[in-house]
């Protein structure tokens, strides 16, 4: 037997004895990466010989711990790796959101860190548990069950559900009317701007 060019007498490890490189090893106990590392034999050479997120056998690695350096094998068809943690995939259209997953088709990911159907900034907004947040503006996100968005300025509704924006202002619609921008207080219903 050779290996890596030099002559091996014998098989020491019988039909299981394999070459890594220069040595001999037990196939049933190591695996050979790479063509000269060896390995415990864990899984599989696919799994046991993660050392980057290249794709291997139909597997994908996960580094677990950048410190460490400590990678882990998952199977990509069934899993994904979100920020080193292996998430399993709900559908054929998730994806990773930091080291959470979500649906892609029916959320969206905001600044890698929320989860919601539509982006505020970098907040998520929208779902189940955040039916009432809305945004103002481009990244103010506010409970539209007591606040109002004027001119992306947000509001509280002093004035409950008769609150209404003028401006950036809120007025109360029962007793006052916008004009042109500006909140006049009605002193009866005939009052027109």
């Amino acid at each position: 037997m050779c290996c890596d060019g030099t002559a091996i007498r014998g098989r020491v490890h019988g039909e299981r004895t394999a070459c890594c490189g220069s040595t001999v090893y037990n196939d049933d106990d190591q695996v050979c990466c790479y063509g000269d590392t060896l390995r415990p034999r864990v899984h599989g050479a696919a799994v046991d010989c993660c050392e980057t997120d290249e794709l291997m056998d139909g597997h994908n690695c996960c580094m677990m711990d950048t410190a460490n350096g400590t990678v882990t094998a998952y199977d990509a068809s069934t899993h994904l790796c979100c920020d080193g943690v292996i998430q399993e995939r709900a559908t054929s259209n998730s994806l990773c959101c930091g080291n959470a997953v979500y649906d892609a088709a029916t959320h969206v990911c905001c600044n890698d860190t929320a989860i919601g159907t539509t982006c505020c900034g970098s907040s998520a907004i929208g779902g189940p548990s955040a039916e009432d947040r809305k945004c103002c503006g481009e990244s103010e996100v506010y409970d539209a069950t007591s606040e109002i968005c004027c001119d992306d300025v947000v509001r509280r509704k002093v004035f409950g559900d008769a609150t209404a924006c003028c401006g950036t202002a809120g007025y109360d619609t029962v007793s006052a009317q916008c004009c042109d921008g500006a909140v006049h207080f009605a002193a009866n219903e005939l009052f027109r701007c």
